[in-house]
């Protein structure tokens, strides 16, 4: 018999199958990208509505088989994140880098600190809290994560320590394990996101 398996997901993508079912990409903490065929997803009735969307947080039971794309047999909807829809301008980014996501979280791979770190930048959104490096700091948590940083702790220099300490104070703030980001000018952001576009680049992750 099949394994039941439970987990938590955000919906990242959808796209129609057939005529009123949905095959939708989403990524879980435990067990990176998951993809499952909705049968009845566009069925309204004034008892049913449709709970699979973009953002959206859903709690997911499903068996284990050998395709690769998976039918819930239970699906809950835990959060979602709607308003984004009336921000077109972050819209518009976020809606980019799910394909980052979509191309580098892999089946079976847990993403547990970039899951975190999508979560918060959505919520973040709707807090209207996005900014010109919002994007980048999950980016950030995901090269951090799959250690594709630089390991700049090789040396035991003052300015060295105290610069991985600074960056471990904005994987944290991105990961939302605090609320307030580390203070620095606005140059410092430009160079940030800068830097973390040529490691991404380099790495061949976008």
């Amino acid at each position: 018999m099949n394994e039941i398996i439970s987990t938590e997901v955000i919906v990242l993508k959808k796209t129609l199958y057939k005529e009123s079912s949905l095959i939708i990409s989403t990524i879980s903490p435990d067990l990176g990208k998951i993809d499952f065929v909705i049968k009845g997803a566009y069925q309204i009735t004034k008892t049913k509505q449709p709970i699979v969307d973009l953002f959206r947080i859903l709690d997911v039971e499903y068996k284990e088989n050998n395709s690769g794309l998976y039918s819930p047999t239970t699906i809950e909807l835990q959060k979602d994140y709607d308003s984004i829809a009336l921000r077109p301008n972050q819209l518009s980014h976020i809606l980019v880098f799910t394909k980052f996501l979509l191309k580098n979280i892999h089946p079976h791979v847990p993403c547990v600190r970039v899951y975190a770190a999508f979560n918060n930048l959505l919520q973040n959104t709707i807090d209207d809290q996005f900014n010109i490096y919002s994007i980048n700091l999950v980016k950030l948590v995901y090269l951090h994560e799959n250690g594709l940083l630089p390991d700049i702790l090789s040396t035991s220099g003052h300015d060295e320590n105290r610069y991985q300490n600074f960056l471990n104070k904005i994987i944290n703030y991105a990961e939302g394990k605090v609320n307030i980001i580390p203070q620095a000018n606005t140059e410092y952001w430009v160079e940030f996101n800068k830097w973390v576009r040529n490691l991404c680049h380099y790495q061949e992750l976008e």
